[in-house]
């Protein structure tokens, strides 16, 4: 109910606030959904990035080097690939990327041990809600590139990783 809750607070909010351009926002996601490609173009930087991937898989193409490779190559202008996975394993090829999924899953891990030891507490629930959003939002855009956004999941995991050591001292 409290997820449904917020849910609907955050469309009304979605709304309700401007958006910071006219590319952004609820109102944008459902016009696309009319439009002949209405993955507004991930489906194409996906592919291609995996094109570009199969160059340097092991090592990958070193962080923050998206934008001016793909702009150059395919001529189009995006920071990172829209997709999590893609993002770290273009940036720091298979070994990397196995890396940095790794501590994704290590991190909701952890929350989903936290919350099965106490899974009442409201910091449980908290952090999952928002560690899965941050998960599935990354699979169709890249949250995790931004400073922003790698500080919210961590400040979702800290509580849960506090409350996981917590039991583990008291037991």
């Amino acid at each position: 109910m409290l997820a449904a809750v917020i849910f609907m607070g955050g469309m009304a909010a979605s709304l309700a606030f401007p958006t910071p351009a006219p590319d952004f926002g609820l109102v944008r996601m459902a016009q696309s959904v009319s439009q002949d490609d209405f993955s507004s173009g991930r489906t194409q930087v996906w592919k291609d990035t995996i094109s570009e991937i199969k160059l340097s898989p092991i090592a990958g193409h070193g962080a923050g080097r998206f934008n001016k490779n793909m702009r150059e190559k395919y001529g189009f202008d995006f920071n990172h690939p829209h997709q999590g996975i893609l993002q770290f394993v273009y940036d720091w090829g298979i070994i990397g990327g196995i890396a940095a999924f790794a501590l994704l899953i290590y991190l909701f891990w952890t929350g989903i041990r936290s919350a099965l030891q106490d899974p009442v507490a409201s910091r449980a629930f908290a952090g999952i809600a928002g560690l899965s959003t941050l998960g599935a939002v990354s699979m169709i855009d890249g949250p995790l590139f931004y400073p922003l956004s790698i500080f919210l999941a961590l400040s979702f995991a800290a509580p849960l990783i506090a409350m996981r050591d917590r039991h583990e001292l008291a037991a």
